[in-house]
C-alpha cells in the first residue's frame, strides 16, 4: 500500500476468502483427496462457490458460465465476503 499510495494509486479493498470444510471442519483439498471439480459441469461448481461466498443468488436466466461471470462481475460485493468469512472465527488468516 506504501507504493501505491506514493504513486497517488487508488488502494483497492482486501478479503480474506474462507476456506472450503467439510462436515467435520477439515479444510477440503486436493492434497487431503478431495474429488476434483467436473469441467463438463463448471456452472455447478461457480454457483455453489457463489452461494458459499454469501452473494446474491444469481438469476434462473444465468445458465452458462459466460453469463455467469458477467452477472458476477456486476453483482459482487466484498461486504458479503466479509460477513462469509466472520462466520469462521476461528480461523487462522495472514
Amino acid at each position: 500500500m506504501y507504493l501505491q499510495n506514493r504513486l497517488d494509486y487508488p488502494t483497492p479493498q482486501y478479503a480474506h476468502v474462507p476456506l472450503v470444510r467439510d462436515r467435520d471442519g477439515a479444510k477440503i483439498s486436493k492434497s487431503d483427496g478431495a474429488h476434483p471439480l467436473d469441467p463438463a459441469k463448471p456452472l455447478s461448481a461457480l454457483k455453489a462457490a457463489w452461494q458459499f461466498l454469501r452473494q446474491m443468488p444469481m438469476p434462473e436466466r444465468v445458465q452458462d458460465p459466460e453469463l455467469f461471470w458477467t452477472h458476477a462481475a456486476k453483482t459482487w460485493c466484498i461486504d458479503l465476503l466479509r460477513d462469509a468469512h466472520s462466520a469462521y472465527p476461528d480461523e487462522k488468516t495472514a
